[in-house]
């Protein structure tokens, strides 16, 4: 509410009437916000807290002063007005707009920046509310000035300021207007908008001959449907809590006519997402009002025809119909098959039907059928997950054989969280292990015919063996990752799996066993899951194996505490090579690498009691695998990959007195090489270390490779010797018997580190030194360092134009190579730096800066007087439209900058 302002002749008189004045606009306040009138909700109205602001800012604008106190009085009257047919935000909206406009462009300019947003806040209010009003024929076309106002005064874009239009009718249950709108006062119609009325027409169930007009009306508009607008369209179909398969259907009709180019992948979107919500039968419906342009089934074959004529019969007249269509075509030499019998049933799965047709034809449906059957039926019953079980087993009794395609569905149903259960209960989760078995004894079935397997005795059919253990123990894995709350019934199954005679060597083994290892509760059960593994797993976890049951061991956390971890990860790395498991080369890379990982996630600073013991215990691990390397195999040393992995992790996990160590070892017993040296300069804490390093392996005669220079390079720089790596690729690479010369990751790696740890002036008189010395780098040298100087220049903009262009004689100095780059980025800012000028201070202060720059930097002078040309006689003309261009030439030549 706006606050009085009391007159100049204060006294007790004058305090009376500003008491009675006061208690009046309160009752008038009352009375206007009164629930007589929809309308009243509108008042206090929020563009006059914005007037307040305008009023409290004289100091800044004094000229404003009495226009805002003015208008601030208008608004107020304007409001608590009874009778007024208009409602009084509109009127509030006028006012303000009124004054915005009588303002002198001048103070208009100087006014509306500091305030944009919140005009905008309100200016959006004042449209949506006087669209949703109930507004006659004579007062509707204040939409459409309201519009052209805002989008004069640059308060809102023509796109926004329709949707809002749109939106508010929409609110206001307006379709006519909708469509008015969008047809005679929108210029330019998009997508966007037309999706407002789309949604409108069928979320709130309008006729089907306003959809089909407003289709028409887009084809017309040039702005026809496309496959997004009715995929969008669709999904809010599909979400409707009633009636949603018919608004579909008639939905689905009207778009088949304008949806000729769409792709086929709308009707799989259609198809797809249909059946995740309707029953099979309305998924039918869908699929006949939009069918497929090309079929996937052979018309032209005679089998596929009589079957299509038989699903025809029985889904339009019935069971006894489609029976006798059958008839007729088995005496035309129609021969029953599975594939048939699927063509028959089509989308229509239904338990009965598919036992009937099964007992027409003689034959029994195929896998895919059933599983489908038992997914429709899940569907149907989401709130009893036991429906699947159901069918399942009714299946069975009709003489079904159950198969693994049949049971993944059922245990993707039974294992899932999708019935409204957090984690399936343990009477689920005992189920699903039951059809599991169901399944596996029909699979493993007795060889003597006619007799059951007994439960703990299943013998495999010779040559099904593999096949036997990949079904099950991918059923079993995908029965614990579905459901990680099952992991001791998992664990009990691991206990009883040599009952069931499977080959135990296949990748679905030891997939499963190391699932069970990841989600075990603690590292010590994780030990346990590998120990009764190994009783009867054999061969499997050798080699390979060894890899994923430690890797697995290593994503155990018990109770965030690592020590665990290690303890059990080292008794099972031990207890391999007591068995005799052999680790080969890449198992241990493997190995060491994760170690390396598990590393490099501890604190930059080892501050806490957890992290010192997790580093120490993380290098003990790392010295049992490295004793561990070479003990199998007769004793063979480790191959130089193995090595290599061994000083990465000891350098990560911060060992650096163990990697030194290991690394004078190898120079020892001669395994030491260039790769090896690579991996252990990064361990070195001081650049005399690192030469140290290097002087004694050529030495030994070791040659340096490209990757030993470049960590040679990366350690001088980090420990903050960048000057001594310019030495190093100027004076010894490539030189004096070195063989690698210095490439472009050469020259990257010491310059960044000049420009991060000495600066970029320091940076360039590196480059330029390298440059000189390797021609070939100075590409290089000026694409990374024209880069930083761009950024070192702008950033300096905020001290001023000056600083920056000293800035930029000085870099310009140091190495003239980069005087083009830098020239554009003292022109970019320049010109911003006249264009702040222009907005502040008007064309006249715009001339005294480009004066000043120009007497200063006499190089920029032709950018300037471009720039004023063009953006100057622009400001001419959008102040003085009477002016002529001649005129704004005259204007910029009397400034002295014409030529």
């Amino acid at each position: 509410m706006p606050v009085h302002v009391a007159p100049i002749n204060s006294g007790p008189s004058a305090r009376v009437c500003s008491l009675s004045f006061r208690n009046n606009r309160r009752e008038a306040a009352k009375r206007a916000i009164a629930p007589r009138t929809a309308l009243r909700c509108t008042v206090p109205i929020p563009v006059s807290t914005h007037i307040r602001s305008f009023a409290a800012r004289k100091e800044s604008h004094p000229e404003l002063d009495a226009k805002l106190h003015r208008l601030q009085e208008q608004v107020w009257k304007a409001s608590v007005r009874d009778n007024a047919p208009v409602p009084p935000l509109l009127r509030a909206y006028d006012a303000v707009r009124d004054e915005l406009k009588s303002l002198a462009p001048d103070s208009r300019r100087s006014v509306l920046p500091s305030t944009r947003d919140s005009f905008q806040a309100d200016f959006k209010d004042a449209l949506r509310l006087v669209a949703v009003a109930r507004l006659n024929d004579n007062e509707a076309g204040i939409l459409k000035t309201m519009v052209d106002d805002l989008i004069s005064l640059g308060l809102l874009g023509p796109s926004e300021a329709h949707s809002i239009v749109l939106h508010a009718l929409a609110e206001g249950n307006k379709p006519k207007a909708m469509y008015q709108w969008l047809t005679h006062v929108c210029q330019e119609t998009t997508l966007d908008h037309w999706s407002i009325y789309l949604d409108y027409v069928v979320l709130e169930r309008q006729s089907k001959g306003t959809f089909h007009q407003a289709l028409d009306a887009m084809e017309e508009e040039g702005c026809p449907p496309t496959p997004e607008l009715c995929i969008n369209l669709l999904r809010k179909v599909f979400a409707l809590p009633e009636g949603a398969p018919a608004i579909a259907l008639w939905v689905v009709s009207a778009i088949r006519p304008h949806a000729r180019s769409f792709a086929p992948a709308f009707r799989d979107f259609l198809l797809t997402e249909s059946a995740k919500h309707f029953s099979p039968h309305d998924v039918a419906a869908l699929s006949a009002a939009y069918p497929a342009e090309h079929p996937a089934d052979d018309l032209n074959d005679p089998a596929v025809q009589h079957a299509n004529e038989i699903a025809d019969a029985w889904h339009l007249y019935g069971r006894g119909a489609g029976a006798g269509a059958l008839q007729d075509r088995v005496r035309q030499g129609f021969k029953p098959t599975p594939e048939a019998l699927t063509i028959i049933l089509k989308d229509k799965f239904n338990i009965e039907d598919v036992i009937f047709w099964q007992a027409q034809l003689g034959i029994k449906a195929e896998p895919v059928v059933w599983a489908q059957l038992v997914s429709a039926e899940a569907k149907r019953n989401k709130d009893d997950p036991f429906a699947a079980l159901a069918v399942f087993y009714r299946a069975q009794d009709a003489g079904v054989n159950p198969s693994y395609t049949v049971a993944d569905v059922v245990l993707g149903i039974m294992c899932s969280a999708d019935h409204g259960i957090a984690v399936p209960s343990e009477e689920l989760t005992r189920s699903a292990y039951g059809i599991y078995l169901d399944v596996y004894n029909w699979y493993c079935r007795d060889l003597k015919e006619g007799q059951g397997p007994p439960r703990d005795v299943c013998l495999v059919p010779p040559g099904q063996e593999t096949v036997a253990a990949t079904s099950v123990f991918d059923t079993l894995n995908r029965v614990l990752s579905a459901a990680p709350g099952t992991w001791p019934l998992a664990l009990r199954q691991l206990k009883h799996m040599r009952r069931l005679r499977l080959p135990l060597d296949g990748p679905s083994f030891i997939d499963w066993i190391t699932r069970l290892i990841r989600t075990a509760p603690n590292a010590f059960q994780a030990r346990e899951v590998y120990l009764i593994a190994r009783t009867f797993g054999g061969a499997a976890l050798d080699g390979p194996g060894c890899a994923a049951v430690l890797h697995a061991i290593l994503l155990v956390r018990g109770n965030g505490n690592a020590l665990p971890l290690w303890r059990e990860f080292l008794f099972v790395l031990e207890r391999m090579r007591q068995d005799g498991a052999v680790l080969p080369a890449d198992v241990h890379v493997e190995l060491l690498d994760c170690l390396a990982a598990v590393g490099s996630t501890l604190p930059r600073r080892l501050d806490s009691e957890d992290a010192v013991a997790v580093q120490a215990s993380l290098a003990y691990a790392l010295d049992a695998v490295r004793t561990s390397m070479g003990t199998g195999a007769g004793g063979t040393r480790p191959n130089a990959a193995s090595r290599h992995a061994l000083l990465r992790a000891l350098v990560v996990a911060r060992c650096h007195d163990a990697a030194m160590r290991t690394w004078h070892q190898m120079l020892v017993v001669g395994d030491a090489d260039a790769g090896s040296l690579a991996a252990v300069l990064p361990a070195c804490l001081s650049a005399n270390a690192a030469r140290a390093i290097v002087s004694r392996a050529r030495r030994e005669g070791i040659t340096m490779n490209r990757e030993a220079w470049h960590a040679f390079l990366h350690t001088l720089v980090r420990i903050g010797a960048p000057g001594d790596a310019r030495k190093q690729v100027v004076e010894y690479m490539g030189r004096n018997g070195d063989t690698v010369e210095p490439d472009e990751e050469s020259a990257t790696i010491v310059l960044r580190g000049a420009v991060e740890r000495s600066g970029l002036l320091m940076a360039l008189k590196d480059a330029s030194e390298i440059a000189s010395a390797w021609p070939t780098l100075h590409s290089v040298a000026h694409h990374v360092l024209s880069q930083y100087a761009d950024a070192d220049v702008r950033s300096t903009m905020k001290e001023g134009l000056f600083a920056v262009m000293e800035k930029a004689d000085a870099i310009v100095e140091t190495w003239p190579a980069l005087s083009s780059a830098v020239s554009e980025t003292t022109q970019e800012c320049a010109l911003n730096d006249l264009r702040v000028a222009l907005e502040d201070g008007g064309l006249s202060h715009a001339m005294d800066r480009a004066n000043a720059i120009s007497k200063a930097w006499p190089a920029l002078k032709p950018v300037v007087l471009d720039f004023l040309r063009t953006g100057g006689q622009a400001t001419v003309r959008s102040r003085h439209e009477e002016l002529s261009l001649e005129n704004a030439a005259h204007i910029t030549s009397t400034m002295g900058l014409e030529g």
